[in-house]
């Protein structure tokens, strides 16, 4: 028995073929690595010259190798086994560490060269060196086997030239691991085909043997059959005779039979002829339209009849791809059969031409019964409309009109040749039976580069539909293109990122890149939150020179106040300016009037002139703070990709003029994607001469530092700062360099901590070689890096200066300057009163946390300003290990609160971090009951943020928690419908249905909630599968529809109307309809949608007898109010039961520009009083009502006096 476990197995090869790699083809692969990666000088030289560096981290064995006793190494990277050649690639190889540091096990997405050195450091670990026994499974084998080849492959492409190692990989997979057993095979063959030869001679024998029986057999069976047919003959003549009798029989029924059959045909020939009569009546149909179809292809020119073809084939083939219809696209369609003509204007990408064709398949194809059917033709030259006969049942398409990337002006005078009769005769029809449509699509950069004479008649609002996405068309399209072939499914928590933060420019189009790209989809939600790839498209489509225009904003940091850029503004800066023109950053076409534009005197009005016709798309115009219209970038990305593509044409020129917070895109590293990488020496000088520039002005300016973060953190956190080599050549360019002692010293201390801060050991044992002292502050940037080596090195010197004067005395006592460090570090605090064990916990660095609890157990009591633990800290974050480790080792730490109530457990729950959160369940029971200062449990917490899985697990595990309520009574359906967690809200209504028809204190439902914050999925849901909650009201009498109105969420406010119309007649217990509040909440596009669609509120009054304009006075909406007036000119007399108009509305509150306009459009409201006499300077006799009176007050002595 004992020998079976040690049998060769399928499973034993699997372990062996990982082992050959893991000895044999990785260390041959790290060995050319390192060769690649070592200067010219070679491995001994490098040895030698780095030491100090290399030295320390060696042990004895490995020591004895590189540094024999008393000579150099002489060896070669032959003579060096994993371990070592790991070591050396990590420090000498000049290599980044990955994004989560040396030593670690990397993230999935991260294929850097250390991502990939680290995997096959860990597969050589778990597979080889800690496996528990020489045996892999199936599964397990085929997964390490990929991980390996993946990373080998993507090792050898990026860094090496040759191919040997991935052909090695494959080798391996199918080679023979033992050839003594083949040979043993091949020997076994031979011996069984001898043996199969002599039975084929035994087996000819026997087949002649059996040939001689089988002739005497015949001979028997011959002898036999003659008997049989003998006999057959004399039966055959018996059945004769009964055969005869049964025929005659027969024939007598059959007679009978056909006289029935005759029968029937005589009724079937009748029913033929009414049928055939039905179908000579439908040929006849048929004809006259074949007739009709052949008079209208007689008449009509072969170009077009071609283009008709053409343009049917593409929409038959695009209607094998599946259409997500839009808001945009119902809009068209609407525009489209009410004016006869649609103008779709959008941005590359943005979905323009699906819609038309989508458009084009509804009227020519998916046509209903007793429809016209239309015929669609696209039109590639504007000229051909003159082909186009009126009353020719035609939809015309006209994609890009005007050119995709710069205006073709000898379109738009072909165009503004025939604008008169593409609407006078082309569209138009008998009463619009047989007329034809239009449709065109058109750029925004296009349509805003268009004077405006080409714009009229057609290119008008009533015809235009502006494509924009809302955010669940967004999802919708996310989920539409998702990738079929080897794709893990989007989390929740992924889509929702995608859909908040990447730019709607062009998103249809960034899905399909996304889908038909295995490339971008290594990148998941980075690729849409910056869609690099889509945006360099796009923008190297500028061929016009309005490039220039967007340089000229980014260098000016992303925003330009449109009054700066005036002609005749004497404050322009000429060397931004300069720059802005200088460089191409796409290819431009250098047309005359380009060139005339580049002229000095005429740069900046072209620069405004390019912002303006880019807006909408790259650009968009929005006041800022002091109410200065300020032209900024459409999207982050925009400006991001633009200075990619500025760093890419001119290094040196980016590394000059660049705004500062881009500096970060600069790198030294050749593997980093999306970065600008500078490597020869003209261009490092260039970038130290930059970044002295930037210490400088910081140096002399006030800001301020953070506790954690110095004031120099923008410039120390910068790629660049990890490179040795550019670290050192900066500091010995410095020391020959004429700057101000303190300003040096202090350059070299923030890039000491920002070193510690990434946790470079190499950069910090060089910086503090040079003589930088470190502070007490820099012990905060160690902690950041969490490397605990560096922990001891900035701590050993801090204490090693301190030892020098080893006793101070405070407050009288003689105390051990030793102590008095551990004080300072217990007392460095940031301004939110986190010491640097809350941070280490924060960022989740185990040894690091370990080392200061051991070493300064004070800190393990401290609390932040909101009286948060440190174990606090590690549970928000979800560090396991470090959350483990706290709780046992102090205990008291499991039972703390915050100031807010909150425990461990709370914190765990609300970000969602399962694994913690069972843990501290499991081993803590008593936190599972704990409920916060607000009354809030723990499942409050994980429906809060939508934390699907903590919330089903609390749920099931604990299930007193689901009827419980806060201290404003809002149960943990409440909590999800408020925040629009659609996956959590339907889980709790089906699996607790009583939840749905909780209220809170207010009288709140859970409609109430969602639509209170405007969440239209969970809204939908709840008032489809639970109708009784749409008539439900508060104790205020409130329905959902005053909610959503009053927070101005328009898309549920026009669903609840169109669906459940009684709830635009519904008034509170103030008498006050959802007119009232969305006209008090100032929400224009709420209030003109019910004022148009539902015209009797605008004539309501509330239990005050205030109107909606009373209501918008009131709080000051300027907007609403002139709407109002305007449209409803009756509102301006109304007074209330005190007699009180809308100009002492909006007195009473201080409003002056609603003010100002009341007394300026309607002068008789001035001299109104209320039912006390009060006139509006009785209001205004200063102080009365606290804001802006006196200054009305003030306004109107100047009005009444005029």
């Amino acid at each position: 028995m004992a020998a079976a476990n040690y049998q060769s197995s399928k499973e034993t090869t699997n372990f062996a073929r990982i082992c050959r790699l893991v000895i044999d083809v990785i260390p041959d692969l790290f060995r050319d690595l390192l060769i690649a990666r070592l200067a010219s000088t070679g491995l001994t030289y490098v040895l030698t010259n780095q030491k100090g560096q290399v030295f320390p981290l060696l042990n004895r064995q490995q020591k004895k190798i590189l540094y024999p006793q008393g000579g150099l190494f002489q060896g070669s990277v032959k003579d060096l086994d994993t371990s070592l050649l790991y070591i050396l690639l990590r420090n000498l190889g000049n290599i980044p560490p990955h994004q989560n540091g040396w030593g670690k096990v990397p993230g999935i997405a991260d294929r850097s060269l250390s991502a990939n050195i680290d995997r096959l450091r860990e597969q050589r670990n778990e597979a080889y060196a800690h496996a528990p026994n020489a045996s892999l499974s199936d599964g397990e084998f085929q997964a390490r086997w990929d991980i390996i080849r993946q990373s080998v492959e993507e090792i050898q492409n990026s860094e090496l030239n040759t191919g040997r190692f991935v052909v090695a990989v494959d080798t391996t997979f199918t080679m023979r691991m033992d050839p003594s057993t083949e040979k043993n095979f091949i020997t076994l063959i031979a011996q069984i085909e001898g043996k199969m030869a002599g039975m084929s001679v035994k087996q000819e024998a026997m087949q002649t043997g059996m040939a001689g029986m089988s002739v005497k057999q015949d001979a028997m069976q011959t002898d036999m059959a003659g008997m049989s047919v003998k006999q057959d003959a004399m039966q055959t003549d018996m059945a004769g005779m009964s055969v005869k009798q049964d025929a005659m029989q027969t024939d007598m029924a059959g007679m009978s039979v056909k006289q029935d059959a005759m029968q029937t045909d005589m009724a079937g020939m009748s029913v033929k002829q009414d049928a055939m009569q039905t179908d000579m009546a439908g040929m006849s149909v048929k004809q006259d339209a074949m007739q009709t179809d052949m008079a209208d292809l007689q008449g009509r020119d072969p170009k077009l009849s071609a283009l008709i073809e053409t343009t049917t084939a593409r929409i038959m083939n695009e209607k094998e791809y599946k259409y997500t219809p839009t808001k945009s696209f119902s809009d068209a369609r609407k525009k489209l059969m009410k004016n006869r003509v649609v103008v779709i204007k959008g941005n590359s990408g943005d979905g323009k031409t699906s819609i038309a064709l989508e458009l084009l398949r509804l009227l020519c194809h998916d046509v209903e019964d007793g429809q016209q059917r239309l015929q669609p033709l696209e039109l590639h030259d504007i000229k051909d409309l003159d082909l186009v006969a009126p009353m020719s049942q035609l939809v015309i398409y006209l994609d890009d009109i005007f050119g995709k990337n710069v205006v073709c002006k000898q379109d738009v005078e072909e165009w503004e040749k025939r604008v008169e009769s593409v609407i006078e005769s082309k569209l138009c029809g008998n009463e619009h039976a047989e007329g034809n449509f239009l449709i065109i699509t058109i750029r925004s950069g296009i349509f805003n580069s268009l004077n405006k004479s080409c714009l009229e008649k057609v290119f008008i609002e009533q015809n235009t539909v502006v494509l924009n996405i809302n955010a669940k068309e967004k999802l919708g399209l996310l989920r539409l293109y998702k990738p079929k072939d080897n794709f893990v499914s989007w989390k929740e928590s992924e889509e929702k990122e995608i859909v908040k933060c990447a730019p709607d420019i062009g998103f249809p189009q960034c899905c399909r890149l996304f889908r038909d790209s295995p490339a971008l989809q290594t990148e998941r939600v980075n690729f849409f939150k910056r869609p690099f790839h889509f945006l360099k498209s796009s923008l190297s489509k500028l061929e016009d020179g309005k490039c220039y225009g967007l340089m000229y904003l980014f260098l000016k940091g992303g925003k330009v106040m449109e009054d700066d850029l005036d002609s005749h503004n004497e404050n322009i800066d000429q060397n931004v300016l300069k720059a802005a023109f200088e460089v191409d950053v796409v290819e431009v076409t250098p047309t005359t009037e380009l060139v005339h534009n580049r002229s000095m005197g005429r740069k900046i009005e072209f620069v405004k002139k390019s912002l303006d016709s880019l807006l909408g798309w790259l650009v968009k115009k929005e006041p800022n703070d002091k109410q200065r219209v300020c032209y900024q970038f459409n999207h982050d990305s925009i400006e991001e990709t633009l200075a990619l593509l500025y760093g890419e044409k001119t290094p040196i020129g980016y590394i000059q003029n660049c705004p500062c917070k881009f500096l970060s895109y600069v790198t030294t590293s050749k593997t980093t994607p999306n970065k600008v990488v500078i490597s020869s020496d003209n261009q490092y000088n260039v970038l130290y001469k930059r970044l002295l520039r930037e210490f400088e002005s910081v140096y002399s300016s006030k800001r301020k530092s953070d506790r954690f973060y110095s004031k120099y953190h923008s410039i120390t956190s910068l790629d660049v700062w990890t490179d040795f080599q550019f670290l050192q050549g900066f500091i010995r360019w410095l020391s020959d360099k004429n700057v101000d002692k303190n300003l040096c010293n202090e350059i070299k201390l923030a890039l000491l901590n920002g070193a510690c801060s990434s946790g470079s050991e190499e950069c910090v044992s060089f910086l503090l070689s040079e003589g930088v002292k470190p502070e007490k502050e820099t012990m905060l940037c160690v902690v950041e890096g969490g490397r605990v080596n560096i922990l001891y090195k900035v701590e050993g010197i801090i204490l090693q200066s301190l030892y020098k004067d080893k006793c101070e005395t405070v407050e009288g006592h003689v105390v051990h300057r030793n102590c008095v460090f551990a004080q300072d570090i217990c007392q460095l605090v940031n301004e939110r009163g986190q010491t640097v064990l809350h941070y280490s916990c924060y960022q989740g660095h185990m040894e690091v946390c370990k080392y200061l609890c051991e070493s300064y157990p004070a800190l393990t009591t401290a609390v932040t300003n909101n009286g948060a633990t440190v174990l606090h800290s590690s549970c928000y974050q979800g560090h396991m290990e470090v959350c483990k480790y706290l709780c046992e080792s102090y205990p008291a730490l499991t039972t703390a609160v915050d100031n807010n109530g909150k425990t461990v457990l709370h914190h765990s729950c609300y970000q969602g971090h399962m694994e913690v959160c069972k843990y501290l369940c499991e081993s803590y029971p008593a936190l599972t009951t704990a409920v916060d200062n607000n009354g809030e449990t723990v499942l409050h917490y994980s429906c809060h943020q939508g934390h699907m899985e903590v919330c089903k697990y609390l749920c099931e595990s604990y299930p007193a928690l689901t009827t419980a309520v806060d201290m404003y009574g809002k149960t943990v359906l409440h909590s999800s419908c408020w925040w629009g967690h659609m996956e959590v809200c339907k889980y709790l209504c089906e699996s607790y249905p009583a939840l749905t028809t909780a209220v809170d204190i207010y009288g709140k439902t859970v409609l109430h909630s969602s639509c209170w914050w405007g969440h239209m999925e969970v809204c939908k849901y709840l008032c489809e599968s639970y109708p009784a909650l749409t008539t439900a009201v508060d104790n205020d009498g409130k329905t959902v529809l005053h909610y959503s109105c009053s927070e101005g969420h328009m898309e549920v406010c026009k669903y609840l109307c169109e669906s459940y119309p009684a709830l635009t007649t519904a008034v509170d217990n103030d008498g006050k309809t959802v007119l009232h509040y969305s006209c008090s909440e100032g929400h224009m596009e709420v209030c003109k949608y019910l004022c148009e669609s539902y015209p009797a509120l605008t004539t309501a009054v509330d239990n005050d007898g205030k109107t909606v304009l009373h209501h918008s006075c009131s709080e000051g909406h300027m907007e609403v109010c002139k709407y109002l007036c305007e449209s409803y000119p009756a509102l301006t007399t109304a007074v209330d039961n005190n007699g009180i108009t809308v100009l002492h509305s909006s007195c009473i509150r201080g409003h002056m520009e609603v003010c100002k306009y009341l007394c300026e459009s309607y002068p008789a409201l001035t001299t109104a009083v209320d039912n006390n006499g009060t006139t509006h300077t009785d209001i205004y006799k200063p102080p009365c009502v606290p804001g802006n009176n006196y200054h009305v007050t003030l306004f109107y002595r100047h009005y009444l006096q005029l």
